[in-house]
């Protein structure tokens, strides 16, 4: 009872949660039957963890961009602010951005931070549920049962991944 559980939430949480991402289910079933080929069910549920963690890795690694333009922070230097294109705003420029302008800098800074924070709070929750997931897998003694299940919990964290990606964007 408790496999076909693991099994329905893992399709559902799947089935609700498709989106444009790079790698479908079909795509992680593939790579998982092609390592299970060589390897223990052990080893092949390492690998899918090793998977949620580099996919985790490379999507807070990431830059936005909308409509080519790079979405960043930027950085307070002591002679300026130095901004995510390699534009350095010098004293002088900063000096004539005063009052409402540069208080609003300063508040767009601030909510570009808070959007990031967000963004990685969600790849990080993200990957635990993923990850818990995974884990329920374990429980699943057949083979192509337990490789649907681990493709359902990879394919679940890649389109949560590229949900936040779009919230943050958003935010920005």
């Amino acid at each position: 009872m408790r496999r076909v559980f693991v099994l329905a939430f893992a399709f559902v949480i799947s089935f609700f949660s498709q989106s444009s991402h790079a790698q479908t289910v079909d795509d992680f079933q593939m790579e998982l039957e092609a390592y299970v080929a060589t390897h223990t069910q052990e080893e092949v549920a390492a690998h899918a963890l090793t998977l949620i963690v580099q996919l985790t890795s490379e999507a807070e690694q990431s830059s936005f961009t909308l409509n080519s333009v790079l979405l960043s922070d930027g950085v307070l230097l002591s002679d300026g602010v130095l901004l995510s294109d390699g534009v350095l705003l010098s004293d002088n420029v900063i000096t004539e951005l005063t009052g409402a302008l540069l208080t609003e800098a300063y508040r767009l800074r601030n909510q570009r931070r808070a959007c990031r924070l967000t963004y990685k709070a969600d790849l990080f929750t993200s990957a635990a549920v993923a990850s818990g997931i995974l884990a329920s897998c374990n429980e699943i003694t057949s083979l192509s049962g337990f490789l649907a299940c681990a493709a359902g919990a990879l394919d679940t964290h890649a389109a949560q991944i590229t949900e936040a990606q779009q919230r943050s964007i958003a935010c920005y």
